[in-house]
């Protein structure tokens, strides 16, 4: 059974430096998440089904198929496929969105595979000379969602080990928060094509427009090491999601990403999950008074401004005016800009 009955110690697996990084740099990871012997099963399956369909063989890579792997995404409509369907995980999404606020998915898990590619390096890659929607940093949940609500969350988990430079998802931290900045500046008519409000986010400033660009390196390291900015007063830089089998990292809606190339020599097997609120499909108009009180705070633009949010025992949030983040901590899923102190009326 790949849905277990939740142990009485797990309630909550994520720890307050996980939730804390969680809303400050957009995603965390939980080492060990998904049950070792569910993520052996499911990469069982992945490999019985590509030697089936396509003939790639777990033991033999000249049988293996370069680059991103199709053709295996109905997977997760089998029944004994739900790598991120346990009762702990359940748990973090409850934490996070609020127990019966998110829609439960009708299948659980994307299987994301790349698979060594002798053609591929970083530098091709950012050369667009690979399939363009392969390499263009984005976002899965649309721009025109409340940006004082966390709209969902997205999983990303290990199913194999995952070393740099072997395929592993790439993120932009903090773009999140950058994100925010934008939607809450921004025209709803932009906001409401996601094409085109993910043009105009990425030509929003210098960047975010050239961080797609060519690179000489054919390994990831030194190139991500250079990749850092401050934008709006949040510092951003590129990361690459890698571990260990079994980890699982849980990441904002608004987290920008993007796939690359696997430059070593074994398999990336991941699976990807997005969870969405009950509420994530209201209208743009729904975000304007949030847009308002936000300018209102101390008559500044909310580009000036951020918020840091601390949440006590009693459930209030301390407010600076000096910094807004404007996502939600420890259950706070509205804020009030007029206030110095916040109340969950939803904590659980």
């Amino acid at each position: 059974m790949w849905l277990r009955l939740l142990s009485p110690t797990r309630v909550n697996m994520l720890t307050h430096q996980q939730r804390e990084e969680f809303f400050e740099r957009g995603f965390t990871r939980v080492a060990g998440a998904l049950p070792q012997d569910l993520a052996a099963n499911t990469v069982s399956r992945i490999w019985q089904a590509l030697e089936e369909r396509q003939g790639m063989q777990r033991n033999d890579a000249t049988t293996w198929i370069e680059g991103v792997v199709r053709g295996i995404g109905d997977l997760n409509r089998e029944p004994e496929f739900r790598p991120f369907g346990s009762a702990e995980i359940i748990s973090v999404i409850d934490g996070l969105l609020g127990k019966g606020n998110w829609q439960q998915p009708s299948s659980w898990g994307q299987i994301l595979a790349t698979f060594p590619a002798t053609e591929w390096s970083w530098g091709s890659l950012f050369q667009r000379q690979v399939e363009v929607a392969e390499i263009t940093w984005h976002t899965d949940y649309p721009y025109d969602t409340p940006p004082n609500e966390l709209s969902g969350v997205q999983i990303f988990g290990l199913l194999a080990d995952l070393e740099p430079g072997g395929g592993g998802t790439l993120v932009i931290e903090g773009s999140h928060r950058v994100i925010r900045n934008f939607v809450l500046n921004e025209s709803p008519e932009t906001l409401q094509k996601m094409k085109r409000a993910r043009l105009a986010f990425m030509n929003s400033d210098p960047w975010l427009q050239n961080v797609s660009k060519a690179v000489s390196q054919h390994r990831p390291e030194a190139w991500m090491a250079e990749q850092r900015a401050v934008i709006d007063d949040t510092p951003v830089a590129i990361a690459e999601l890698t571990g260990n089998a079994c980890d699982i990292y849980f990441t904002h809606p608004w987290l920008l990403h993007a796939t690359s190339p696997n430059c070593n020599s074994t398999p990336r097997l991941m699976c990807t999950q997005r969870i969405r609120t009950l509420a994530e499909d209201r209208p743009y108009k729904s975000v304007e008074p949030e847009r308002r009180a936000t300018r209102k705070l101390n008559g500044q633009s909310f580009a000036a401004a951020r918020l840091t949010q601390t949440l006590s025992p009693a459930g209030e949030v301390a407010c600076n005016p000096s910094r807004i983040i404007g996502l939600n901590t420890a259950g706070l899923r509205r804020f009030d800009y007029e206030s110095t102190s916040l109340r969950d009326q939803s904590i659980r």
